[in-house]
């Protein structure tokens, strides 16, 4: 059987993740807050045009109810 020859040392890519780790525990909390500031707005705009009903949009033909 030939040798193989790895790229990746063990010892590098234990490295690797490591640093990866630290990446992820310093950068998540911001993602996190971006997500939950997007979401705290997008339900309070939700709440805001269920209790206010949506604005009507102009170019909207089946906003109107037609009697004949």
């Amino acid at each position: 059987m030939p040798e193989y020859i790895t790229i990746i040392d063990v010892l590098d890519f234990a490295e690797f993740w490591e640093t990866l780790r630290w990446i992820l525990f310093f950068i998540s909390p911001f993602i996190m807050l971006g997500v939950a500031l997007f979401a705290a707005v997008y339900f309070i705009s939700l709440i805001v045009d269920a209790v206010t009903g949506k604005k009507k949009n102009k170019d909207d033909d089946d906003y109107d109810v037609y009697r004949y």
